[in-house]
């Protein structure tokens, strides 16, 4: 009588399909993840309204400076327009929106239909569609919007002041109904602290999710309130709180044993050119860099990174690869 042998393939044989013209991976669980170029997890700062010249080399800005000459520092990053708002959106969109942006208008709800992006594409689709994660952390940011005037369709807080000093303009994320008419997506928009303070944020949340790779997202933003970020304070307040913050992002474990970088950059000031440093372990050190960058650029740089397509004035810029190699 013959034997007949069953055939049993491991379940733990991993199967890794490249697909075509993409930089995504097909992996056996069914996931569809982004392969990296330099970074894992990059965490973004966005400062307020001062250009580089206030800041690097200023006896007001120690630890931005000393920050600079210990990592990478691009001296010529410039802003795309002004006020702020359109630069924040710049930065996550690729779209400046100026025909009202530049208002620095505050969206509401319900919908502010002359003071949003509607149904624009923007980074989160992206990095979604990717199967990256993503997270933003606000200063002074309503846990529950639902204690406050302002609640979008998917709970996203879209009023000003929040708890403190939050400012909406410097929030890009709740300009975009497929964010603010997403439950799942305005959980994603958390506080970044949870005391609030008259002195610099302590940021707790935000370093908390540092702590772990099963907590911390790939995408990290994290908008400062109106006093950290220098906005109704001095160069001296701001990085002082820097100096606070940045230290502990750095020694956190994502970035010791992570392929992490850090992205700290000013909005805009008068069309000169802003401060912009990476910082992180796989940052080049003593590192400057004199190439045109704008935020743009930056869009293109995270976008490349993990193969996403381009979305809008992003498309054709310059990736700030240099910065990125040790």
């Amino acid at each position: 009588m013959r034997a007949i042998f069953p055939i049993f393939v491991s379940a733990f044989l991993l199967v890794e399909v490249t697909l075509a013209s993409t930089n995504l991976t097909l992996a056996n669980n069914g996931f569809v993840v982004a392969q990296t170029t330099n970074f894992d997890y990059i965490v973004v700062i966005l400062m307020e309204n001062h250009p580089i010249a206030s800041i690097y080399g200023s006896a007001l800005a120690p630890f931005e400076t000393s920050l600079a000459n210990n990592y990478s520092l691009a001296t010529n990053y410039v802003q795309v327009n002004s006020p702020s708002l359109p630069n924040y959106l710049a930065l996550f969109s690729g779209q400046e929106f100026s025909s009202w942006s530049t208002a620095d208008c505050t969206t509401t709800s319900p919908s502010n239909t002359s003071c949003g992006a509607g149904i624009a594409s923007n980074l989160v689709d992206k990095l979604e569609t990717a199967g990256l994660s993503w997270k933003a952390y606000m200063e002074d940011y309503p846990a529950d919007c639902g204690t406050l005037n302002g609640c979008s369709p998917g709970n996203c807080y879209t009023g000003d002041g929040g708890l403190g000093n939050y400012a909406a303009r410097h929030d890009p994320f709740v300009y975009f109904d497929d964010i603010t008419t997403s439950s799942a997506r305005c959980a994603r928009i958390v506080p970044a602290n949870s005391v609030i303070s008259s002195s610099q944020e302590t940021d707790d949340k935000l370093l908390s999710d540092l702590s772990s790779a099963s907590t911390a997202s790939n995408f990290i933003w994290l908008t400062p309130n109106m006093l950290d970020d220098m906005h109704d304070t001095s160069v001296s307040f701001g990085d002082t709180y820097l100096a606070g913050m940045v230290p502990q992002i750095l020694n956190s474990t994502i970035f010791k044993t992570q392929k992490a970088a850090l992205f700290v950059t000013f909005d805009e000031d008068d069309g000169s050119p802003l401060y912009a440093t990476f910082a992180g372990p796989i940052v080049n050190t003593h590192y400057q860099s004199s190439v045109s960058y704008n935020h743009y650029s930056f869009l293109w740089t995270v976008e490349n990174n993990w193969g996403l397509a381009c979305l809008v004035n992003d498309c054709g810029q310059t990736a700030m690869t240099e910065f990125f190699g040790r």
